[in-house]
């Protein structure tokens, strides 16, 4: 796998987009708790092993790939392992929703498992709508993270060339992410969106 990553990039922004945006956020569904991040930061290791010899260097970029993955699993904790923080959250507050009588999840002639249901798929939809935006900039700040430029405007110089992916891959993702929590619910939020960028990416490097 390491060596098809290594194909698809030719820059250090891009394979933080491919393995630790893309890839690693996709597999959350079957990895959660943060082991997604863990596998992908290990690919990214392994790369960074490769690439440089033992040192400061490479001990640097190690510790750079770890708060990536920090900062990864926080962004995407919430739909982790199809969406079950969400799912939960929304078992504890339907019947506060039926208390204060909420129109849409708090029908009382509805069933407990529609109304669950219902409120996963709101709180999916508004917490998605809150990250939208930093969602879309994420791929920026994993490689901004990932730099070793001084400065804010060195880095973003530095990875002016690849903008465009950065900007169309955290873009597909956050679309998606948001029109799945919404319209769908918070199930496949990880799968759906994070795929849909890493195609985003392999069509945008064809």
């Amino acid at each position: 796998m390491r060596a098809e990553f290594e194909a698809m990039c030719n820059s250090d922004h891009r394979k933080v987009t491919l393995i630790l945006f893309c890839f690693a956020i996709m597999i959350a569904i079957v990895a959660p708790g943060g082991s997604n991040f863990l596998i992908a930061g290990a690919i990214m290791v392994d790369m960074n092993h490769r690439s440089h010899e033992a040192g400061a260097v490479r001990d640097d970029y190690d510790k750079r790939i770890g708060s990536i993955c920090l900062f990864g699993n926080g962004l995407t904790s919430a739909f982790n392992l199809v969406g079950v923080c969400i799912i939960a959250i929304a078992g504890d507050v339907i019947d506060l929703a039926r208390d204060y009588g909420d129109e849409e999840c708090g029908d009382l002639s509805r069933s407990q498992e529609w109304a669950e249901k219902c409120a996963a798929k709101q709180i999916g939809g508004y917490f998605s709508l809150m990250f939208l935006v930093f969602s879309m900039l994420s791929p920026f700040v994993m490689a901004a993270m990932y730099s070793r430029q001084p400065t804010l405007m060195a880095k973003l110089r530095d990875m002016r060339h690849d903008w465009p992916v950065l900007l169309l891959c955290g873009t597909v993702y956050a679309t998606v992410q948001f029109l799945c929590a919404w319209l769908v619910g918070p199930e496949l939020v990880c799968l759906l969106a994070a795929g849909l960028a890493l195609l985003t990416y392999y069509a945008f490097i064809q």
